[in-house]
């Protein structure tokens, strides 16, 4: 059985969650390591972005299987105002 990789990540960690994804790819594809995993080992399969801060300002650009990222206008701890699903 092959594992991947599942991310949640929420307001500002959003982004660094999107970074370590990217830099995660390019690891795992690099000429030195790509030998080290199966044809699709490694790969991050999936990403939960709750409330992401400025969530709309950065993407994963298919670095990721499928990303759910739940943006909203107001919180004040979660008193939502509205939601927005990308």
């Amino acid at each position: 059985m092959m594992e991947t990789i599942k991310i949640v990540s929420h307001s500002k960690g959003a982004a660094f969650a999107a970074g370590y994804i990217k830099a995660w790819n390019k690891f795992r594809i690099s000429e030195e390591n790509k030998d080290q995993f199966a044809e699709d080992g490694g790969k991050v399969e999936f990403s939960l972005m709750l409330a992401s801060h400025q969530g709309m300002d950065f993407s994963l650009d298919n670095a990721v299987g499928t990303n759910v990222n739940i943006l909203h206008d107001y919180d004040d701890f979660l008193g939502l105002m509205s939601v927005e699903m990308c």
